[in-house]
């Protein structure tokens, strides 16, 4: 009994050690029926509709009707958060607007098991919109509407077919392949996304499709055909690698793939002459392949000395399998971290051919007193950046001689010569290596069992090395349909219901195939949902954004429809600063992060099962949303001047398959942490030369990169991806988010030091009122650390306990300075509860002997991660006979300025952009009727110094 209490005991005291409870947690929750002041975003509301139908300007960008850009940031709701009744769509749109969410996407819309909660009819057939779910629909696009919110809708994303469809195989979920190829389903498809355009919402008095509060419509959730294809190796099966669709619908596709190929060769001897590879010449491509000539150069022998290796090789007429002898290389010592590049042998061959099939075969073996060891051999390119070029492999070497063969299919690039390569520095034992060839071998195109007569033609799945001839034909029948799918779309939209409303292909994209497809839909995207429990900062590639940089079209908007990093990672806050930053590096149009809901209803006020990736149940990272959505929408991250524009060669259509998984689709591999830098897009126009090495323009990531300084060439937003550590500094916007213990973080003026225990957590800053920060106006501060229910337990890996009590958000503590200001009087922080109103006692701040104000702002004290920073100054435009020297005033649209003496007055945005100016003595004016609704500041200064400033707002 003793011993099972001591071993009990033991395990709750390691549950215990390897637990991250929350540091000194409080109660805070933005998820349920709070009504929180719109005040935390300085962006006055304009009705969604107010500025026209959002089109796309010249330079590939959205803007409104008066060519102002249109930045949208929101969030997705899916399923039954799409419908809710009127009181809770009165909440959510109001809490949205508070959280400064201009744009909502409405996902999976068109489910068939619920009537209520989808805009598709409860009968047996697909070909009517439900009154219920409708009704509930327009209402809430109305009041989100009316709140300044843009809906943007997904057309398809679950639908299943009915018992009246005329479709009785198994589609699968989400009918996604049949969608890409099945004209019966694209007829449906076509049908409701008609009926729900041409709807008239009774709120608004206007069809969908005339709606321009609508800036896009998205048609397919996640219709990507390079996902499918590479993901599931194959189009028709799932990632588990069953069947996703029935049998008569597989029989179908390949009905329509063999009917294609007769309309286009007529008979299999053309078909077999149009895909076969020929071989000119079976000759032995390697010189002194049985390693016969001592003297020859052929082969080239290296060992990296500087990292410690010692080997040489030496001619063995002793052992060997033919001829007078073998190549032996013998290994005396490994790297301190050995790779198998640090010891190679390497012969360079001339004339390799893309798409040409070539055998390559040796026999090899290590010495009796090692046993066994492996051996890398690779085909390719000798030259940076040492691109695969159809064979990497790793046979295991035994002290017996063995022979080995392996066929594969070339795929060099001009920019490098082959080579054939024995790699042997990542294990210890001497290497044998005989009689080797490379010969070029044929493929007969259409194999023996296969024929059009018979209809069976196979299609060939994504790791198949199909000739190049065949693969062309497979991709060019997959992007007719792709094209028939999305041209009928467009014609249906522009033609017959008349509508310019914006179009995207599809949410998620996954390669220059799936926008080609749909070159002329004017908006592209993709998504970013990562389940990894690692930061985004830490990852030394290029984080999220590298990836998501490869979808951007030149010259077509781009919009990032989800990005999100799922709870419980610590590092969950740092989505809501990366994401605007780097948007604005990028110069994207809009960023919705995450799924807000799934539910009908508002949640519980705790995170549970269903709500683990929900953002509704994570306060920690909605309370960042004030600034996220201020540094989105008023482009407060100034995009590089410098771009870089990708030319994708015109083969990738062909065969895109060995493209990918490569970094923009480019046979050579180029660094994808260019995009951390500057601008990224892809020209839709195929090259007849692919970009080579566009990284390369990046001196930063020339030779050695420093991971510690990946900072982009605004000088706004500093990566340290060694750290994990994201700062980015602007002048009307601040923050820092990662490990930030111990260190003081210098924020343009803003210098910020977290003194609590927390791992993880983000400090951001933003201006209330159009000044630059520190200089008088007032402060957002938003302090955010983890959120968890009470009571969960969380490994670093899993969540292993949800937590039986109420949310609740992870303590922190921290120091906050900002610059001296000669007529501040007074400094103070006040804190602001979950409804963004005052709560509790100011804290004030102290005034150092260099000048600089100085907070220790405590969330746990507050009980609230949100702070308002106020100025209490003295005023410089009043002398000592309070007579006032400069007053401003705004009437009508007209900034006036009256001045004693000469004196300038100045409006600016919240960039800090001078948008107008004037000067004079007596009465100045400044007419605002030309301007966009906006948030501006009128400064006014006159000879003798004396300064007077006046917040104007526009909203038309």
């Amino acid at each position: 009994m003793i011993r099972s209490l001591l071993v009990a005991l033991v395990v709750v005291l390691a549950l215990d050690a390897h637990a991250q409870p929350l540091i000194s947690p409080f109660p805070f929750d933005l998820g349920r029926g709070t009504d929180i002041d719109t005040g935390l975003v300085p962006i006055p509301r304009v009705h969604a509709a107010a500025r026209g139908r959002v089109r796309l300007s010249d330079d590939g960008h959205l803007v409104y009707a008066d060519g102002t850009r249109c930045r949208l940031y929101g969030t997705t709701l899916q399923f039954g958060a799409c419908f809710p009744d009127q009181a809770t769509a009165d909440v959510l749109a109001k809490k949205f607007r508070s959280l400064g969410y201009n744009c909502v996407r409405l996902a999976y819309l068109d489910n068939t098991w619920f009537a209520g909660a989808s805009i598709i009819g409860g009968n047996d057939a697909t070909n009517s919109l439900s009154e219920e779910g409708m009704a509930r629909l327009d209402y809430f696009v109305h009041v989100l509407e009316e709140q300044g919110i843009h809906p943007v809708f997904v057309m398809h994303g679950a639908w299943q077919p009915k018992a009246q469809d005329g479709i009785a195989d198994t589609l699968g979920w989400g009918t996604r392949t049949p969608l890409m190829l099945d004209d019966r389903v694209q007829n449906i498809q076509r049908r409701i996304m008609k009926l729900f355009l041409e709807h008239v919402n009774p709120h608004t008095g206007r069809a969908y499709k005339d709606d321009p509060a609508v800036p896009f419509i998205t048609v397919s959730e996640d219709l990507s055909f390079s996902a499918f294809w590479m993901y599931s190796k194959d189009i028709d099966l799932s990632t588990d690698g069953n069947r996703n669709v029935g049998l008569s619908q597989l029989a179908r596709y390949d009905a329509m793939w063999n009917q294609w190929l007769r309309a286009k060769y007529g008979n299999d001897n053309a078909l077999r002459q149009a895909w076969r590879t020929p071989v000119s010449s079976s000759a032995n491509l390697l010189q002194n392949p049985g390693f016969e000539d001592p003297f020859s150069t052929a082969w080239v022998f290296q060992a990296d000395n500087g990292a410690g290796v010692q080997a040489l090789t030496q001619y063995s007429e002793a052992d060997k399998t033919q001829g007078e002898s073998s190549m032996r290389v013998r290994i005396s010592r490994l790297a301190s971290q050995p790779q198998s590049f640090q010891i190679n042998l390497a012969q360079v061959v001339p004339g390799v051919e893309r798409g040409q099939y070539y055998r390559l075969r040796f026999q090899s073996r290590t010495t009796d007193t090692r046993g066994s060891r492996s051996m890398v051999v690779a085909v390719m390119a000798t030259g940076f950046p040492y691109n695969n070029v159809g064979l990497a492999v790793e046979p295991r070497l035994t002290s017996a001689w063995q022979s080995f063969e392996y066929t594969f299919m070339a795929q060099p690039t001009a920019e490098a010569v082959t080579g054939v390569l024995f790699l042997m520095g990542a294990d210890s034992g001497d290497v044998y290596i005989d009689d080797v060839s490379l010969v070029a071998v044929g493929h007969p195109g259409l194999l023996p069992d296969e024929g059009l007569v018979q209809g069976n033609v196979r299609r060939a799945p994504f790791q198949s090395s199909a000739p190049y001839a065949r693969m062309r034909d497979q991709m060019a029948f997959y992007q007719e349909r792709l094209e028939a799918l999305y041209g009928r779309v467009r014609r249906m939209v522009r033609d017959t219901l008349k509508s310019d409303v914006l179009l995207c292909p599809s949410s998620l994209a996954f390669s220059f195939f799936d926008h080609h497809v749909a070159a002329d839909y004017e908006v592209a995207s993709t998504v970013d949902r990562s389940g990894s429990t690692d930061p985004y900062l830490t990852n030394q590639s290029g984080t999220s954004v590298g990836f998501q940089s490869q979808f951007r079209r030149h010259k077509r908007a781009f919009v990032l429809q989800a990005g999100s990093l799922a709870y419980p990672n610590p590092a969950q806050t740092e989505m809501a600063t990366m994401w605007p930053a780097y948007a604005g590096v990028q110069d994207w149009d809009g960023v919705f992060g995450g799924v807000h809901s799934t539910q009908m209803e508002l949640p519980r006020g705790r995170i549970d099962s269903t709500s683990l990736d929900a953002m509704e149940t994570k306060p920690h990272v909605l309370a960042l949303a004030p600034w996220s959505s201020t540094v989105m929408r008023s482009g407060l991250v100034a995009t590089p001047t410098r771009s870089i524009v990708i030319d994708v060669g015109k083969d990738i259509l062909d065969a895109p398959r060995p493209r990918l998984q490569q970094v923009y689709n480019l046979s050579i591999y180029t660094d994808p942490r260019m995009a951390l830098f500057r601008p990224v897009a892809v020209s839709m126009d195929l090259a007849d030369q692919e970009s080579v090495l566009p990284h390369r323009e990046v001196s930063a990531l020339v030779d050695n990169v420093d991971v510690r300084n990946l900072n982009a060439d605004n000088d706004q937003v500093f990566l340290d991806a060694l750290q994990g550590r994201l700062r980015v500094v602007t002048p009307h916007a601040v923050a820092v988010s990662g490990p930030l213990l111990g260190e003081i973080f210098n924020l343009g003026g803003v210098q910020v030091e977290q003194t609590g225990r927390v791992g993880h957590a983000t400090v951001a800053l933003h201006s209330l009122d159009t000044l630059p920060l520190g200089t008088g106006g007032d402060i957002m501060v938003t302090i955010a650390s983890r959120s968890a229910n009470e009571g969960a337990i969380y490994d670093g890996v899993t969540l292993r306990n949800i937590g039986p009590g109420a949310l609740a958000m992870e303590s922190n503590t921290v120091r906050i300075s900002l610059p001296a200001l000669a007529d501040a009087q007074e400094v103070t922080a006040t804190p602001l509860g979950q409804n963004g109103l005052p709560t509790g006692d100011p804290v004030v701040a102290v005034r150092r002997t260099n000048g600089r104000f100085v907070f220790e702002l405590a969330t746990n004290t507050a009980e609230t991660p949100w702070f308002k920073i106020r100025y209490r100054m003295s005023t410089s435009s009043v002398d000592d006979a309070d007579q006032v020297r400069i007053r401003l005033a705004e009437i009508d649209g007209v900034v006036t300025m009256i001045a004693q003496q000469h004196a300038t007055v100045t409006l600016t945005d919240m960039r800090g952009v001078v948008v107008a100016a004037a000067s004079g003595v007596g009465t100045v004016s400044i007419p605002t009727h030309g301007l966009p609704s906006a948030a501006y500041v009128a400064s006014a200064v006159d000879s003798a110094g004396n300064v007077s400033r006046l917040p104007v707002v526009i909203a038309r």
